[in-house]
């Protein structure tokens, strides 16, 4: 809606001495209408939820090395009949509060300290859930940088997530951390080669086995990703696979996944798109083992 964005010029880019800052504001408004009444031994019902999401955010450019950024959010629902708790709400919250420190050492090198997301590949092991009401984000220290020929990008962070809370600010997770490396490349026109490392670990001593004896978690997780488009005139294609190790309370972890995909798209205007996908995550084969053989994503 070409009106509305050009009506949103005069928020941006505002003079405030040497710096400038910029304001949004966004709202999100949905409608989910739930009818379960062919579902076996459940009491029949239909239900319309509406979501309610409004963010205003602050980009701040203070210095060519340093950005402040700020959103806050304030997310409700009406209509639940179905008492699904209150996941999908926090109201009058923190949602983002980071701070850049960029251009260092005269290369495309940011720290990134503070509440914000992180978003890599195609979010199938780390990503923001924009699609729910509320979002994930991480308390995070994040290093990030860009070759000069942009061929090569990387991205470390230590974080934790935070935990949604509805009646007090979000803190995050008391017990449970998780770093990462992730690696691009992008050095043959047309395609991109990704390598990840992941770990996750929770301290809690809580973490029960299917044995149900308890302990701590630490999984790991190296993965890599390949993708192509506009090859052959229409064709692309993505092929991702993970692996991992770890322990999962007394129990020894290893899983793995694949996702396998390719399509075509026509030259029309409307660019019509036919397309196949795969999808394997292993699970547990034996309940009694003491082996942990879920993939955890």
């Amino acid at each position: 809606m070409p009106e509305l964005t050009n009506a949103a010029d005069p928020m941006k880019n505002l003079p405030i001495g040497p710096t400038k800052v910029s304001f949004t504001v966004e709202n999100q408004t949905r409608l989910e209408i739930w009818d379960n009444k062919f579902l076996p031994n459940r009491r029949q019902y239909s239900n319309g939820v509406t979501y309610f999401r409004t963010r205003l955010s602050m980009d701040w450019d203070l210095h060519k090395h340093l950005r402040l950024f700020a959103q806050g959010q304030d997310a409700r629902k009406d209509g639940d009949l179905r008492n699904q708790g209150r996941a999908n709400e926090n109201p009058h919250d923190l949602n983002e509060l980071y701070l850049d420190l960029r251009k260092l050492f005269d290369e495309d090198l940011t720290i990134r300290v503070g509440r914000q997301p992180l978003v890599y590949g195609a979010q199938r092991l780390v990503g923001s859930f924009e699609w729910s009401n509320v979002g994930r984000r991480f308390d995070a220290v994040r290093v990030f940088w860009n070759s000069k020929d942009k061929h090569w990008s990387a991205d470390a962070f230590a974080s934790k997530v935070v935990v949604t809370n509805p009646e007090e600010v979000d803190e995050g997770h008391p017990t449970e951390e998780f770093y990462g490396l992730y690696l691009v490349n992008r050095s043959v026109k047309k395609h991109a080669f990704e390598f990840y490392g992941f770990y996750r670990t929770d301290d809690n001593g809580r973490t029960m086995d299917e044995l149900r004896r308890r302990g701590d978690l630490g999984i790991g997780t190296l993965g890599g990703r390949v993708y192509g488009k506009d090859l052959l005139g229409g064709l692309d294609y993505e092929v991702e696979g993970a692996g991992q190790f770890g322990e999962v309370a007394e129990a020894s972890h290893r899983a793995g996944a694949v996702h396998a995909e390719a399509g075509w798209t026509f030259k029309p205007k409307w660019k019509p798109r036919v397309m196949a996908e795969f999808n394997y995550a292993s699970g547990d084969d034996d309940p009694t083992d003491g082996r942990s053989g879920a993939f955890n994503n």
